[in-house]
């Protein structure tokens, strides 16, 4: 049975639902600025009691993602709550840390200028991931796959997979547009550690 529906807008469903799970890049925005019709169909959904949930695989925390909200032109009041990747993260890794004498060392694989939420961590942060207790894929410094592939990366990561070192993801995408582009993104060396066997 098919269940797609061809609707005009939220309004034709939203007497359906409680709460709206809604993704962010591509949905609410196109990465500069928010869709037309998104801040207006979100405040009507929250008006007759509708629940609005943000989900992101943002690697960023939530603070950050309300950031990019903002930014891009997201109203305050078109959203309740917001999940993202990034707050699950730094969650995860605190929980690592709880009742731990020696905080486990972090080696984080970034792009560009990386996380906000690196300040936010309590751990000490290694450069080489050799020396690594725990490997954070919160980027991808690699636009392609051919240079991923020639890169440095991949000795380490075998290397830290001998050692049975955990990896968290802070980005599932393995690739995403930029600029126009196709370019990797951290869900590729997840996918690349997991068939190490990671």
């Amino acid at each position: 049975m098919d269940r797609t529906e061809k609707i005009a807008g939220l309004g034709d469903v939203i007497d359906r639902y409680k709460v709206l799970l809604i993704d962010a890049y591509g949905v609410i925005h196109d990465g500069r600025n928010v869709f037309a019709p998104v801040n207006d169909a979100l405040r009507r959904a929250r008006a007759v009691g509708r629940t609005v949930v943000v989900v992101t695989n943002s690697p960023q925390r939530t603070a950050g993602v309300v950031l990019r909200l903002s930014n891009v032109g997201v109203a305050e009041g078109a959203y309740d709550h917001i999940a993202c990747s990034g707050e699950l993260t730094w969650r995860d890794l605190e929980r690592r840390n709880d009742g731990s004498p020696d905080l486990p060392r972090v080696h984080f694989i970034l792009q560009g200028t990386g996380v906000r939420w690196l300040s936010d961590v309590r751990n000490a942060m290694v450069d080489d991931m050799a020396q690594s207790d725990i490997i954070i894929a919160a980027g991808m410094p690699h636009g392609t796959e051919a240079e991923a592939l020639a890169s440095p990366m991949l000795a380490a990561l075998a290397e830290a997979r001998s050692r049975d070192v955990p990896m968290l993801v802070a980005d599932s995408d393995e690739t995403y547009p930029e600029d126009g582009r196709v370019r990797l993104g951290p869900g590729w060396i997840a996918r690349h550690y997991e068939r190490l066997g990671g």
